[in-house]
């Protein structure tokens, strides 16, 4: 009984601690918005290359989080760009949709011929925080948190 008088107090405790935060009050943002703008130049049908973008709100990956080129990529809080994206020297815009907690954004590739480069530039609340452009000589690999 003893015990269970203990772990109450000390859960009683815990969720006194969590559950009450300081109110910003209203129009205060709270997480991060993002813009990620990317191309490969050089980029070849032979080659491969693939960024990963995912998003969490709370620690939960989060439903509708990203746009591709200005549309909106429903119910997708990880989404995947591949070669067909960037092939022909495109480049490609990845917005958040709303603010995020945590974004971690993977890419590289692999080339078995010519080199291309992997460019990304990462835009967190307005500001420039990367500004990427690496040669892709046989395999690469990045990844990046903000």
């Amino acid at each position: 009984m003893k015990k269970i008088l203990i772990f109450a107090v000390v859960m009683v405790g815990m969720i006194s601690f969590t559950s009450c935060s300081k109110d910003d009050g209203p129009g205060v943002q709270k997480g991060k918005t993002a813009k990620f703008t990317l191309s490969a130049p050089g980029l070849t049908s032979e080659d491969i290359v693939a960024f990963v973008f995912t998003g969490s709100m709370n620690g939960q990956v989060s439903g509708t989080s990203w746009k591709i080129n200005g549309i909106t990529q429903d119910n997708q809080g990880v989404i995947q760009i591949k070669n067909e994206l960037l092939i022909g020297n495109k480049t490609v815009i990845v917005e958040t949709t709303k603010p995020l907690d945590n974004i971690i954004v993977t890419f590289g590739g692999s080339s078995d011929n010519t080199p291309y480069t992997i460019k990304l530039r990462a835009e967190i609340n307005g500001k420039i925080e990367n500004d990427i452009s690496d040669i892709v000589n046989q395999t690469y690999s990045k990844s990046l948190n903000y």
